[in-house]
C-alpha cells in the first residue's frame, strides 16, 4: 500500500515537471519570436489552444515592432515618442544632468540621427518632456484611455537594460499588470508590473497588447540594495502624462503637482468626507464645508479617501477640477483651482473626535445658529435647542463654526461653558460643565 502511494506521488511530481517544461518551452518560443509549431502540422487541423497561442505570439510581435519604432535610447536610459510631431516623454532622473533648452543628438532604432531638446520637467513626479527637431511625421505610441489597464493584463516593457543596446534598439520583456492605480510614493496611481525592469529601462514605454502607452517605466523594488529588479516594477501612468502634457508643452522649466490645501479628510462608508478646513483656504472660499461627502473629481467616482489625494496629484498646479459633493440630501458641484503640492503636506486625517457638547453649528448670514442637538448629549441635557442663535460663548464672539469648535477643544474637563443665546425674541444664558 505504501509503495502504491509513493508511486502515485512520483507520478504527480512527474506530471508537474512536464507541465512546467511545456510552459517554459511555449513562453520561450513567444519571447524569441520562433514559430511554436509547424505551419503544415502534417495536414492535420490545429488544436484550438495552439491556434490561440499562435495568435497571441503574432499579436505580441506586432506590438513590440510598433513600440520599438517609437522608442528612443536616452542618456543611458530610455524615452518614448508620443506624437507625430516628435514629442517625447521620459523620467526626469534620466535627463537630470541636462539643462533646460539644451540640445543634443540621438540615434533612433532605425539608425536615423535626430536633434532633441529638453524643455520641461516635474522633479517630484519624475517626468520630463522633450522634443525632436527633425521633420515628421514620427512613429509614436498613443496614450491608453484613463483607467483602462486591468489587473492581470499582459504588458510589454521596452528599454535598454544595463545599456546593453549599442545601436539604439530596445530590449523587450513581457509581464502583467501586477497591481493597478496603486501609490508608489511620488508615482500617484502607478501601474505595477512583473515585466523585467533594470537600470536602463527608466523612461521607456510600458505598452498593452493594443499598442497603447499605459505608462513610463521608472522604478524597481531593488534586491538587497543592488539596483537589480525583483519582479516589482512601477510605471508613471498614462493618466499623469495626459494631465501634464499641455502645461509641459507650454511652459519651459519646472512644473508642479496640484492639490487642495487646508483640508483634512476621513472616511465614511469608504467615501472621503471633509473633517475640517481652514477658514482662509481656497476650499472654504469656493464653498466647501466640514461634513461634505466628496463623491467624484471631474466625473471620476472616488472609491476611498486615499484615492482622492492620489487622483488630485495626477493633475498639475493651476488645473481647475470639478468636485461632486453630497451635503445632507443635496448633490452639488464646486469648481476649484488646484494649488501647488508640497511633499510635506499632511493629506490624511482620522474621523473627527467625539463631540464634547453634541451640537452642530452653521453660519447663517453673519450669525452662528445651532442646527443639530444630539439626543442624550450635554447640550441636550442643559437645554440648548435647534434654531438657537449663539450671541457669545464665555463672553467671546465667534464668527465661524470652526473657530468655535477650536475654542471648545482647548477647554479642560470641569470648565463651565457659558452660552449666550437668542431664542425667538428672548435672550438665555446657559452654562454647561464639560466632561472628559
Amino acid at each position: 500500500m505504501q509503495r502504491k502511494i509513493d508511486s502515485t506521488k512520483k507520478m504527480r511530481f512527474l506530471i508537474k515537471r512536464i507541465k512546467s517544461f511545456l510552459f517554459c518551452f511555449l513562453l520561450g518560443g513567444i519571447l524569441l519570436g520562433q514559430p511554436l509549431f509547424s505551419q503544415e502540422n502534417n495536414g492535420k487541423p490545429k488544436d484550438g489552444a495552439l491556434l490561440e497561442l499562435e495568435r497571441f505570439q503574432n499579436r505580441l510581435k506586432k506590438v513590440i515592432q510598433k513600440a520599438s519604432l517609437a522608442y528612443l535610447a536616452l542618456e543611458g536610459g530610455s524615452g518614448v515618442i508620443v506624437s507625430p510631431e516628435g514629442e517625447v516623454f521620459t523620467n526626469y532622473h534620466v535627463v537630470k544632468s541636462r539643462k533646460i533648452g539644451e540640445k543634443w543628438y540621438i540615434t533612433d532604432p532605425k539608425g536615423k540621427i535626430h536633434l532633441i531638446e529638453f524643455l520641461s520637467y516635474d522633479s517630484w513626479g519624475d517626468l520630463a518632456y522633450l522634443r525632436l527637431h527633425s521633420k515628421g511625421p514620427h512613429p509614436f505610441l498613443p496614450l491608453a484611455k484613463p483607467f483602462q489597464v486591468k489587473w492581470g493584463e499582459p504588458l510589454v516593457a521596452l528599454g535598454n537594460p544595463f545599456s546593453f543596446s549599442k545601436e539604439g534598439k530596445p530590449f523587450a520583456s513581457l509581464g502583467i499588470a501586477s497591481a493597478v492605480y496603486t501609490r508608489e510614493y511620488n508615482y500617484p496611481l502607478a501601474i505595477q508590473t512583473d515585466a523585467a525592469l533594470n537600470p536602463g529601462n527608466s523612461g521607456g514605454p510600458l505598452v498593452n497588447l493594443q499598442g497603447e502607452l499605459v505608462g513610463i517605466n521608472g522604478k524597481i523594488a531593488p534586491r538587497f540594495g543592488m539596483g537589480i529588479g525583483t519582479g516589482a516594477g512601477y510605471a508613471i501612468p498614462a493618466l499623469v502624462i495626459r494631465h501634464f502634457w499641455k502645461v509641459m508643452k507650454k511652459r519651459k522649466g519646472e512644473v508642479f503637482h496640484g492639490t487642495i490645501q487646508g483640508i483634512s479628510l476621513y472616511s465614511n462608508m469608504k467615501k472621503p468626507v471633509i473633517a475640517s478646513l481652514q477658514e482662509n483656504s481656497l476650499a472654504y472660499q469656493v464653498g466647501l464645508r466640514s461634513g461634505d461627502h466628496i463623491l467624484a473629481i471631474n466625473g471620476k467616482d472616488l472609491a476611498y479617501r486615499e484615492f482622492f489625494w492620489n487622483l488630485l496629484l495626477t493633475y498639475p498646479e493651476g488645473e481647475t477640477v470639478v468636485l461632486k459633493i453630497k451635503r445632507g440630501s443635496q448633490i452639488r458641484e464646486f469648481k476649484i483651482k488646484l494649488e501647488r503640492f508640497s511633499s510635506s503636506q499632511p493629506v490624511l486625517a482620522g474621523p473627527p473626535a467625539k463631540p464634547r457638547l453634541g451640537i452642530g453649528v452653521a453660519l447663517q448670514g453673519k450669525d452662528l445658529v445651532i442646527q443639530k442637538v444630539v439626543e442624550g448629549s450635554l447640550a441636550h441635557g442643559y437645554g440648548l435647542m435647534v434654531g438657537d442663535l449663539i450671541l457669545s460663548v464665555d463672553g467671546k464672539k465667534f464668527v465661524t463654526p470652526q473657530s468655535l469648535g477650536r475654542y471648545i477643544r482647548t477647554l479642560k474637563a470641569g470648565h463651565v461653558v457659558e452660552f449666550l443665546i437668542r431664542r425667538k425674541n428672548r435672550i438665555f444664558r446657559i452654562g454647561i460643565p464639560l466632561k472628559n
